[in-house]
């Protein structure tokens, strides 16, 4: 009731992975076609409030979302404030020149995952963007949302994000 939910599609890699297109810049051209859905939103709903805009991806989901964070950079970084990275997002990235300062992320992995090492790297790019991080690792899980963890991200965004958000100033 708090959260507007759209799904905005996977773009179709014609044959190069997504750390491909993190490596070469190619998600710009994404990011131009999630950028006319996102106005799209955003004209249809006027009143949402821009103080609380939230994106959120598990697994390639994440790892477009990092890869929007170091190629999009500024423009990405001043639309939304709260990031959710699940089991995904960068190997390596300095986020530091960036708009990213004081949003929030939660990024989270699965103990076993073959994507903890880009977790942890995802952190660090967080970080280096002076970002408000909450990490997550989550026991005995392998590449895998739980059940456990959604409902940790619910209970970030209502206890943490929104209060802070909500009481900042206009930006």
């Amino acid at each position: 009731e708090d959260f507007v939910c759209v799904s905005l599609p996977y773009p179709q890699y014609e044959g190069r992975d997504i750390f491909d297109r993190q490596r070469d810049g190619g998600l710009v051209e994404f990011w131009e076609a999630h950028k006319v859905g996102r106005d799209a939103i955003s004209e249809a709903i006027p009143n949402l409030d821009p103080k609380v805009r939230v994106i959120a991806g598990f697994s390639n989901g994440a790892h477009s979302i990092g890869g929007y964070c170091a190629q999009v950079g500024d423009e990405f970084g001043t639309y939304f404030n709260a990031f959710v990275f699940g089991d995904g997002g960068v190997y390596s990235a300095d986020w530091s020149r960036s708009a990213f300062r004081d949003a929030h992320a939660y990024v989270c992995w699965g103990e076993i995952s073959e994507n903890k090492d880009m977790g942890l790297a995802t952190v660090e790019a967080c970080e280096s963007a002076r970002m408000i991080v909450t990490e997550s690792e989550m026991a005995d899980t392998g590449h895998k949302f739980t059940e456990e963890e959604k409902a940790k991200v619910q209970s970030w965004l209502h206890g943490t994000v929104m209060p802070e958000r909500l009481a900042m100033e206009e930006e």
